[in-house]
């Protein structure tokens, strides 16, 4: 009889009311600790998923953008060049062309035509 509880040879826990309060309130903490425990860890699982997104996004980005910096920088030095050729030609003007020489406009007939291709 020594190794049961208040020596009677049986257990008073959960015999009163108060035990059994203290047990309802106790799991329902247990449930509403886990409740928490899941949402949180769910909500870590989604913020780390969208900040990998975030990276892949980003890294894309800063291509896309190196590759706009080059085009910009080309874009410049052809706007320099045509600049710098734009003020040679407006000190330096290009002679006149020599005029076209221009064919009579001979009225063309069938018989004359004939004659051209035949080698007459």
């Amino acid at each position: 009889m020594s190794n049961t509880l208040n020596g009677a040879g049986k257990s008073t826990f959960f015999e009163g009311t108060v035990d059994r309060v203290f047990f309802w309130i106790s799991l329902f903490a247990l449930g509403v600790l886990l409740f928490l425990t899941l949402w949180r860890q769910q909500q870590i699982n989604t913020a780390q998923a969208e900040y990998e997104l975030l990276q892949e996004n980003h890294g894309v980005l800063l291509q896309e953008m190196r590759e706009l910096q080059q085009e910009n920088t080309r874009m410049r030095q052809r706007l320099q060049q045509l600049e710098e050729r734009l003020t040679f030609r407006e000190r330096r003007p290009l002679p006149p062309s020599p005029p076209k020489a221009r064919r009579a406009d001979v009225p063309v007939d069938s018989r004359t035509l004939f004659l051209k291709r035949s080698g007459k």
